[in-house]
């Protein structure tokens, strides 16, 4: 009997283990940055991440108060996935979040906003 109930317990255990899914990771939105430069995009750029509270006119808009910096892909591309608790707001059902690109100077060279909720992908461009 107890190899019986041992056996049921270990099937339970890997039916609930196998209900999660493997490809979300905890990540609910996912923001998609593409920068262009002269119309095609750019490689190897470097886009920054804000929350609403350090986005533009903030005295926190540099490089070095990003929340997370990502580098675009071959495509141009700059993939931030998204935590629910981390990234987006828990009370309010959107979330902004700003992104910016910047010189070597700490100037902002590209930017863009996004309004986002759980569970959305949104693709956005920064034309430099």
């Amino acid at each position: 009997m107890k190899t019986k109930l041992s056996i049921l317990l270990i099937l339970l255990s890997f039916t609930f283990t196998s209900c999660d899914s493997d490809d979300d990771n905890g990540y609910s939105s996912k923001a998609e940055i593409i920068v262009f430069e002269n119309n095609n995009p750019k490689p190897g750029v470097v886009v920054h991440m804000f929350p609403s509270h350090r986005g533009p006119g903030s005295t926190f808009y540099r490089p070095q108060n990003s929340q997370r910096e990502v580098v675009t892909n071959n495509e141009g591309m700059a993939v931030f996935l998204l935590r629910e608790a981390f990234d987006l707001e828990i009370v309010d059902l959107q979330t902004t979040i700003y992104f910016a690109v910047f010189d070597n100077n700490a100037n902002a060279i590209g930017e863009t906003a996004i309004t986002i909720e759980k569970g959305e992908t949104i693709t956005t461009s920064i034309n430099l």
